[in-house]
């Protein structure tokens, strides 16, 4: 990592509901609304742009835990912004907290999640080593 990452940074991403984004389209569902695997997604895109500033070229960061609750449904048109916040950091470890609500301030979801910094070569490496052990 070329900077460390601070307790309390936050980033944010915003989606709107679409077709293409509602549960009965990913399958996980038959509803029209605002997909619990999207919603997770844009939390956890989040918290990697939460992050992405302070990584050194060649680093990567990749999920190892999230914890999420789905309160409320989004209807196609809403516009959906998620939060993360770093709640700790522990050598390469990140753990952050989760956040979704809709343009009217309505939060609709809501989490922890935890991330590592990888070096991207060295991680490959192992995985093509052991997908290679196992064939």
């Amino acid at each position: 990592m070329k900077s460390k990452i601070k307790v309390g940074e936050s980033a944010f991403l915003t989606t709107t509901v679409t077709r293409d984004n509602v549960a009965s389209a990913v399958k996980s569902g038959l509803l029209d609304v605002f997909a619990t695997p999207c919603m997770i997604a844009l939390m956890e895109n989040a918290a990697d742009a939460c992050i992405a500033e302070h990584l050194e070229a060649g680093e990567s960061s990749v999920g190892t835990r999230i914890e999420v609750t789905h309160q409320r449904a989004s209807q196609i048109g809403s516009q959906i912004t998620a939060v993360a916040t770093v709640l700790s950091v522990t050598g390469n470890k990140i753990e952050f907290s989760l956040v979704a609500r809709d343009a009217l301030k309505r939060e609709i979801g809501r989490g922890t999640h935890a991330r590592a910094v990888i070096d991207v070569a060295r991680f490959m490496a192992r995985f093509q080593l052991e997908s290679s052990l196992s064939h």
